[in-house]
This record gives structure tokens, C-alpha cells and sequence, in this order.
């Protein structure tokens, strides 16, 4: 799937979807596999998902797994890039921004709050996720954060 230089909102994020896009092509060009534990903003990490929790009608919080005293090493306000497969039967690769929910401090864990569209092709992938899957992630992404740790902006 190719966005249209119209699915760019003009506000200047980080990284835009069609930077998300030319990323994607490489990333397919080098065959990279997963990584297998780290986040990365290069390479792909695919995490198991521990547990499912609705939140409200259309949206759950979706929990996964890290090593015991593993952090996601993200800062507040940031998000990460989700690569999942269509169920078309088709090789075509579908990739979604989601923030993240956890605080930085956490470990063992982290989770990721997705609201779910009636008609959303991602939607559609991620409502058939079942416990002990595994998910492809990359990053943490964005520049909007401020100092957790410090309490200050």
C-alpha cells in the first residue's frame, strides 16, 4: 500500500508516513529479519503479546512482553511503527504509528492503547490478534516529549 501525497497532514511529523513509506521500501529491499529483542528505530522487533484488555467499545490495551528487567526504552509522548501482513493471501505489508501507554519506567512489559475503525485495514489485521502472537515493531519515534524522570517539560 503506497500513500497519496494527500494522506500527509502537512503538521510536520516525525517520521511523516510517506518517510514511513520509503523507509518501508528499503527495509523490504535489504530482506532484514526480525531482531529478536531490542526496539529499534532501523530494524524490526517482534514482541509477543501477553495479554488483551478492552478499554472501551472500540478500543483495547494491548500488553507485551519484554525480558524481566527490560525496559522499551522510549520517552514519553513517543510512538512506534507496527508491521503487519494483509489477510489477503497476498505478500503486501500494512504499517500503523501507535503511541505508547507505559510509562518509560516500566519493565517486563509494555502496552499499547489501539483504537479499532469499523472499516480500518489494520483494524481489521489487529482484531484477530490472539495471545502469544508475534508482533513486528521499530522505533520509538517523535521529538514531542518532555523529561519524565526530571519532571520537567
Amino acid at each position: 500500500w503506497k500513500p497519496s501525497d494527500s494522506d500527509c497532514c502537512g503538521s510536520g511529523c516525525n517520521p511523516c508516513i510517506l518517510d514511513i513509506y520509503a523507509q518501508e521500501v528499503e527495509l523490504s529491499k535489504q530482506k532484514q529479519p526480525c531482531a529478536t529483542s531490542t526496539l529499534n528505530q532501523e530494524y524490526y522487533t517482534e514482541f509477543q503479546l501477553e495479554q488483551i484488555v478492552q478499554h472501551t467499545e472500540n478500543t483495547n490495551i494491548y500488553r507485551f512482553k519484554l525480558k524481566d528487567n527490560e525496559r522499551l526504552g522510549h520517552k514519553p509522548g513517543q510512538h512506534l511503527i507496527i508491521r503487519q501482513m494483509l489477510p489477503n493471501g497476498q505478500n503486501t505489508s500494512l504499517y500503523r504509528q501507535y503511541s505508547i501507554l507505559s510509562l518509560p519506567t516500566e519493565t517486563g512489559s509494555f502496552q499499547l492503547l489501539i483504537k479499532l475503525y469499523p472499516d480500518g485495514l489494520m483494524s481489521r489485521v489487529i482484531r484477530n490478534w490472539s495471545v502469544g502472537e508475534m508482533v513486528a515493531m521499530r522505533g520509538p519515534f517523535g521529538k514531542v516529549h518532555s523529561n519524565f524522570e526530571n519532571n520537567q517539560p
